[in-house]
């Protein structure tokens, strides 16, 4: 278990919003020189593997920013990752009334 934080610079990323009425992300790709200007997340485990939840911010040359629910990043010149560690663990259930993984806490 474990929290993710990142900055960094990429050209492609694919992110989300989650419609919770139809329980499904609807997810967009963007290209093109952005930084990553915040990232951040969560490790957990769902069915005895490690599950990721990342949220992440990215701005574009004109300041446009854009962000969601990380779905995929292509880092183009750095990604300066951390993670630290956490003692416990914590697991995912799924939410029938959502459709969603949620903390089992």
């Amino acid at each position: 278990m474990g929290t993710i934080s990142a900055l960094g610079a990429v050209n492609h990323v694919v992110i989300g919003a989650y419609e919770v009425e139809k329980q499904q992300y609807i997810s967009r790709e963007f290209d093109g020189t952005m930084e990553m200007t915040s990232l951040t997340g969560n490790i957990t485990e769902m069915n005895g593997e490690p599950y990721l939840h990342v949220h992440a911010t990215f701005g574009d040359l004109n300041g446009t920013v854009i962000g969601g629910h990380l779905n995929e990043a292509v880092v183009s010149a750095t990604c300066e990752l951390f993670i630290r560690r956490l003692d416990g663990r914590i697991g995912r259930k799924l939410d029938p009334e959502t459709g969603l993984n949620v903390l089992d806490i």
